[in-house]
């Protein structure tokens, strides 16, 4: 398979990744491989290179809050608690047997 992606699948890949549409894994893939060969061009100015580095940092973000979302939801058909709720706060027991002078 040609890892080659058009400039038109790029253009489509940065609007899934801005209208947070889902993308498949061999899509995400095959994009941020392209994206990665464009790093490496030593002509790129400086905001073609931010602008490569802020869709890659987009896709890891959202690979990162998919995967809590998938967590969350796995957790919801289980019937546990999503979020941390058990908070234990230990107070001591108040001693009678102190003189107060």
């Amino acid at each position: 398979m040609d890892d080659k992606i058009s400039k038109s699948e790029l253009k489509l890949f940065r609007q899934a990744v801005n209208n947070r549409w889902n993308i498949s894994q061999a899509a995400k893939s095959k994009a941020i491989k392209q994206i990665l060969k464009y790093l490496d061009n030593k002509h790129l100015s400086a905001r073609e290179l931010s602008s490569l580095t802020k869709c890659l940092i987009s896709c890891e973000a959202q690979n990162q809050t998919d995967q809590i979302q998938h967590i969350k939801d796995s957790r919801l058909d289980a019937g546990l608690p999503t979020e941390n709720t058990q908070i234990v706060i230990t107070v001591p027991k108040p001693r009678r047997d102190i003189d107060v002078a």
